[in-house]
């Protein structure tokens, strides 16, 4: 009997979500195939279904579900088709959106299959599991959200990558896209000094700014170079 990663008790279920079924519900095609990156957005895969592997068991399953998973809908399904002229767009909150955030690059870590191995968090693994288990994020991590536009401006809804990690500075900064929006969090201990642009609070509402999806495999010219303001 394979344990629990989260709870340590209960069966592992084979198909447990990595990344939630609402968030890349956009992206299956005429064929009920979802159309998949790797993060460097040079490989594209068919899948029938979305990302699962044997982590959690049923009741930690719900638990993610209720607690990080369904307050989050709403954001997905409101986001704009198109993009504004001024490329920032104002979204309302979705509580516990840090948490599903950092819930997704928790499971990630533990994931075997490819484009999810060697996804490293050392420490902060366990730190992580504390946060979701408390469902309270600590200082530890910083968050940033991009909408994610094609040339013609219109919403990439139909873009999912593998979590990948980059170093900036002193600061390991975990990234995915999914449902239209690119996440970056920054996972270390250290203060959070000279890294541009500055890490957003989800409040009742906020701005979000715009990304091409050609720029997406550039994060790291992003933080280091001010290219976004």
């Amino acid at each position: 009997m394979v344990k629990c990663k989260f709870c340590g008790l209960g069966d592992v279920i084979k198909k447990s979500h990595i990344i939630p079924e609402f968030m890349y519900e956009n992206t299956y095609d005429d064929k009920l195939r979802m159309i998949a990156f790797e993060s460097d957005l040079t490989q594209v895969r068919l899948r029938q279904k979305g990302y699962y592997e044997p982590i959690l068991c049923r009741n930690c399953e719900n638990f993610f579900n209720v607690n990080f998973e369904k307050p989050c809908v709403g954001l997905f399904r409101a986001l704009p088709t198109q993009v504004a002229q001024n490329n920032f767009v104002k979204l309302n909150a979705a509580p516990c959106l840090d948490l599903l955030v950092l819930s997704i690059i928790w499971r990630a870590s533990l994931a075997a299959g490819n484009g999810w191995k060697g996804l490293i968090l050392g420490p902060h693994q366990d730190k992580i599991k504390q946060c979701l288990q408390h469902k309270l994020v600590n200082n530890d991590y910083k968050f940033w959200l991009y909408l994610v536009k094609s040339k013609d401006d219109s919403v990439v809804k139909g873009l999912v990558t593998s979590v990948q990690c980059l170093k900036v500075k002193t600061h390991n900064l975990y990234h995915f896209a999914a449902g239209g929006l690119q996440f970056v969090v920054k996972v270390s201990s250290h203060a959070l000094n000279g890294v541009f642009p500055a890490p957003m609070s989800f409040d009742q509402e906020f701005y979000a700014s715009v990304i091409d999806m050609s720029d997406l495999p550039s994060l790291q010219e992003m933080f280091l170079r001010k290219r976004l303001t």
